[in-house]
C-alpha cells in the first residue's frame, strides 16, 4: 500500500474512451499523468485548470477552466479542439464527485440560486436540443436514474419521482422526516433511499466543533406506482452506502449493514468495534469488490478488510498518525487496484492524498513514495543576524518530481513560519517572529535540459505568487518582520 501526494487534491480518473491512461487533477494550472506508480506533469501553469473528462454524444469532452480571464471562465472542449455549448451556470455542478449526474445527452443537477438568488432548482440541459428544463425544488439528493428522476422534498415530506420533464410520476407521503437523504440507487423495480438523519446537532466541546446525528429510516419503494415495499428504522444513522453484488451496503460508524434490496431484510450486520466520531459528517464508509469489503473510519485512522464470503475480518490497517481515511474514490481497469482519498492533517497543503491498494497483495504495510532528498532551514540573513530566511535545499534527477514536492515544501514553509492577516494558522504552529519572508528552494541533480529546468522554475515562483494571492484562505502569508511583504519564492538551479 502506498500514499501519493500532489499539491492540493490527489484525484485520480480516467477518459471514457481511452482507459490506458490514468490523470491526476490538482490545482490551478497543474495536472499529471500517472502510470506504473510514476507521476509526470501532463500541464504546468496558471492560465489553464484542466479537469475532468465526459461522454456527451458519444465524444469525449474535457472541462477546462480558463483562470486568467475576470472571474474565470470554463469550457467543455474534445480533443479534436471541438467546443461544446453549455451555460456556465451549470459548469460548477458538471463533476464526477459532485451531486450532478448525466447520460449520454442529458446533464441533471440540483442547482442553487437558479433561476435566480435563493431560488433552487433541478434542472436537466439536453445536449442535443440545448433545451434546459427546470423544476423548483429542494431536493438537493436527486438522481437520474434511467431516465427519470428520484429524490427527496423535505418541506413536503414525499419521495417523489419525475420524467424528463421533471413532472411528477408518483409522489409517495412519508409518516416521518428527514434532515436529508441518501442519494437514491434502484435494484430490479424498487428505488431504494435512506431519508435522514431526524436528529442532526451541532455543538461546540472544548473548543473543538463537533457534529451528532441520530434517526432516519433506509426505504424501499415501488419503481412503478411508488409503494413503500419496506421499511428499516436506523436509530444510529447511516454514514455511507452502496449496491454492490445484488445486495445493499450501509455503512454505520461501528457496523456494517447487509441487506436485501428486494426485501429490507438485513441479511447479516457485522461489527466493526470502532468509535462513534465526534464529527459525523464522512465518518464512514463503504467499498466492495469482487472478493472484500472494505471499510474505513476517519476518526480512527483506520482501514478494515473483509472477506465478501465469509465476512471474516482478514486485515486492519491502521493509517500513519495524522491520515484520515475517506472513501473510495477511483479503481485502476488496468491492475484492479483501489484508491482511496485521504485527509491530510500534518501539512497545510497536500490536503488530499490518495493511498492505494492492491488487492492481490492486501498484507503488506503502508508506506510513503519515495521522495527527493531534501533539507528545509532556517538561515541567518547575511544583512541581518536579527532576521531568518527559510532554505530548501532539494536533490532530484526527475523534474517533474522537485516542481511537485519542491510545491509541496514551499508553500506548507510559508503557511508554517509566515504571517497571516485574519490570524490563520495550522494545528499547534505559529509565525516565527524573525522570518523576513523569503524562501528560497534551490534545486540541483536534475537531469533534464537546463533551459527546461530554468523556465519551469520561473513557473514555479509564478504559481507560488499566484497561489499566496488567489488560493490561501485569510488573505495570504507574508514576512513576520513586515507584516505588508508577502512572502516570496526565489529559486535557483545548481547544474
Amino acid at each position: 500500500m502506498k500514499i501519493y501526494k500532489t499539491e492540493n487534491n490527489c484525484h485520480l480518473h480516467i477518459s471514457s474512451l481511452d482507459s490506458t491512461k490514468i490523470y491526476i487533477n490538482d490545482g490551478v494550472g497543474v495536472s499529471y499523468l500517472f502510470k506504473n506508480g510514476t507521476l509526470s506533469l501532463e500541464n504546468y501553469e496558471i492560465e489553464h485548470k484542466l479537469g475532468f473528462f465526459f461522454n456527451i454524444c458519444g465524444k469525449d469532452f474535457r472541462q477546462v477552466d480558463y483562470t486568467n480571464e475576470e472571474n474565470g471562465t470554463c469550457k467543455l472542449i474534445s480533443k479534436n479542439g471541438e467546443v461544446i455549448d453549455f451555460p456556465d451556470i451549470f459548469v460548477d455542478y458538471l463533476c464526477p464527485v459532485s451531486m450532478a449526474s448525466y447520460s449520454d445527452e442529458l446533464f441533471f443537477s440540483y442547482v442553487s440560486n437558479y433561476p435566480k438568488w435563493r431560488k433552487s432548482s433541478l434542472v436537466i440541459y439536453n445536449f442535443l436540443t440545448k433545451s434546459i428544463t427546470t423544476k423548483s425544488s429542494n431536493s438537493i439528493f436527486s438522481k437520474l436514474i434511467d431516465e427519470h428522476v428520484y429524490g427527496y422534498e423535505r418541506l413536503e415530506q414525499k419521495f417523489i419521482k419525475r420524467d424528463l420533464l421533471l413532472q411528477t410520476v408518483w409522489a409517495t407521503d412519508l409518516n416521518y422526516s428527514g434532515r436529508r437523504t441518501s442519494t437514491p440507487i434502484k435494484w430490479k423495480g424498487v428505488v431504494i433511499s435512506f431519508i435522514g438523519p431526524e436528529i442532526s446537532e451541532n455543538f461546540v466541546e472544548n473548543t473543538v466543533s463537533k457534529l451528532k446525528e441520530s434517526g432516519g429510516t433506509l426505504t424501499g419503494f415501488n419503481d412503478d406506482n411508488g409503494d413503500i415495499m419496506w421499511q428499516l428504522p436506523i436509530p444510529e444513522a447511516i454514514d455511507a452506502l452502496g449496491l454492490y453484488h445484488g445486495k445493499i451496503y450501509v455503512a454505520i460508524y461501528d457496523k456494517i449493514l447487509i441487506i436485501d434490496p428486494q426485501s429490507g431484510d438485513v441479511v447479516t450486520s457485522i461489527a466493526t468495534n470502532t468509535a462513534l466520531p465526534g464529527y459525523r459528517v464522512s465518518a464512514a464508509h463503504i467499498f466492495v469488490d469482487g472478493s472484500y469489503i472494505y471499510f474505513t473510519h476517519a476518526e480512527d485512522e483506520l482501514l478494515l478488510i473483509y472477506d465478501l464470503n465469509s465476512y471474516a475480518l482478514l486485515y486492519t490497517v491502521p493509517m500513519p498518525t495524522g491520515y484520515r481515511i475517506k472513501g473510495h474514490q477511483f479503481t485502476d481497469p488496468n491492475t484492479g487496484k483501489h484508491y482511496f482519498t485521504l485527509d491530510n492533517r500534518t501539512q497545510d497543503v497536500a490536503d488530499f492524498p490518495s493511498l492505494e491498494v492492491d488487492p492481490l497483495n492486501l498484507s503488506t504495510q503502508i508506506e510513503f513514495e519515495k521522495e527527493p532528498e531534501k533539507t528545509i532551514e532556517l538561515v541567518v540573513v547575511a544583512s541581518d543576524e536579527l532576521e531568518h530566511e527559510i532554505v530548501i535545499n532539494m536533490h532530484s534527477s526527475s523534474l517533474d518530481d522537485a516542481l511537485r514536492f519542491g510545491e509541496i515544501y514551499t508553500r506548507d514553509s510559508a503557511s508554517h513560519h509566515g504571517f497571516n492577516h485574519g490570524g490563520r494558522t495550522y494545528g499547534t504552529r505559529q509565525p516565527t517572529p524573525t522570518f523576513n519572508g523569503v524562501i528560497r528552494f534551490i534545486l540541483s541533480g536534475c537531469n533534464e535540459d537546463q533551459d527546461l529546468v530554468l523556465e519551469r522554475l520561473a513557473m514555479m515562483e509564478k504559481r507560488f505568487t499566484h497561489w499566496n494571492e488567489h488560493e490561501i484562505l485569510g488573505k495570504g502569508m507574508y514576512a513576520c518582520t513586515d507584516k505588508f511583504k508577502p512572502v516570496q519564492l526565489i529559486t535557483k538551479f545548481n547544474a
